[in-house]
């Protein structure tokens, strides 16, 4: 499945220079997790003291919480500081 096609969304704030690693992190999650495991991703950035340089804390909705997908997240984050210079920390979450 294509990461266009996958149906994951984000809702999010952030800035132009966190999209790219935003939408690295939103394709990888699905192509290794899969579209019905991943179900959802929401980047949260506090207000007032956020910088270009400010991390970006990701919720993704999870069909279940293990160490394998948190470990498979903590891996993707790991890619995208590599990648895009961009630090993501992200939490699964089942709703």
């Amino acid at each position: 499945m294509s990461r266009s096609e996958s149906g994951i969304g984000f809702s999010r704030t952030s800035t132009l220079q966190n999209d790219s690693a935003l939408r690295f992190f939103k394709g990888t999650v699905v192509d290794r997790l899969g579209s019905h495991r991943a179900k959802g991703c929401l980047s949260v950035r506090m207000p007032g003291g956020a910088t270009g340089e400010s991390d970006s804390d990701l919720l993704v909705v999870v069909d279940q919480v293990n160490p394998a997908v948190t470990r498979e997240m903590d891996a993707i984050a790991g890619q995208a500081l590599l990648e895009h210079g961009a630090v993501l920390s992200a939490f699964p979450i089942v709703v």
